[in-house]
């Protein structure tokens, strides 16, 4: 009877043993995997932080580049050009009109290149 004793009593040690052995894989695997999470998590957060950041980057970049296209458009737009006459002449011919065309580009040039 007490051999059979010894025998249970060693057999469940035994089992006690690897039970415990079991728990204490299980544990570590499970922190492998929390630790693991945890660094994908903080990487997922700083990519996403990064693409944020990249965003606003090229927004602003958009921005600019809107504004000098903007500025070119305008600088390079002609510009009008008013004519006042004196209302009680009668110099309101196809030969002044004529003239005042033939003239205007050349203003303009002389305009630009001094400003």
């Amino acid at each position: 009877m007490n051999k059979a004793r010894k025998d249970v009593a060693q057999m469940l040690e035994e089992r006690e043993t690897e039970a415990q052995k079991v728990k204490y894989q299980i544990e570590t695997r499970a922190r492998t995997n929390l630790v693991t999470a945890q660094g994908e998590a903080k990487a997922q957060e700083e990519l996403a932080t990064a693409y944020r950041d990249n965003r606003a980057v090229l927004g602003y970049e958009l921005a600019r580049r809107r504004l000098q296209v903007g500025t070119a458009l305008a600088e390079s737009a002609p510009r009008p050009v008013i004519v006042h006459t004196d209302g009680g002449s009668s110099d309101n011919s196809a030969l002044s009109t004529l003239l005042m065309a033939q003239l205007l580009p050349q203003i303009s040039k002389a305009n630009k290149n001094n400003g």
